[in-house]
């Protein structure tokens, strides 16, 4: 691995670390001024923009579901996204941003715990 790919990894896990703290302390200034469920649609819909712009861009095109797929996709994204973001932002609320990102970087723990 060359130097200059080197430094490049590097700067993009400092800014991923920039980005996923920031996260809690934007969400904890927003969650103060703005419902969790506005809050939630509107992290949801911006983060859908780019995430096709992006998709579009690298592929060329937007990929095609199936029609089995097309109501399990919209489940998912109820649950594993707009609710997430929906208690993400009722928590902001609550609690301080230092304490949900320890919790938020817990959960992988207890999953596996709770698991077995």
């Amino acid at each position: 691995m060359s130097k200059g790919s080197l430094v490049f990894v590097y700067v993009n896990l400092l800014l991923t670390a920039i980005f996923w703290g920031g996260t809690f302390i934007a969400g904890r200034i927003v969650a103060k001024d703005v419902g969790p469920f506005s809050a939630a649609f509107l992290r949801f819909a911006i983060a859908s923009v780019f995430l096709l712009l992006l998709t579009w861009r690298a592929e060329g095109k937007l990929p095609i579901l199936k029609r089995r797929q097309i109501i399990p996709v919209i489940l998912l994204g109820m649950t594993g996204i707009f609710a997430y973001n929906v208690f993400f932002f009722k928590g902001l609320k609550i609690i301080s941003a230092g304490r949900a990102s320890l919790i938020i970087a817990n959960n992988p723990v207890f999953i596996t715990l709770l698991a077995v």
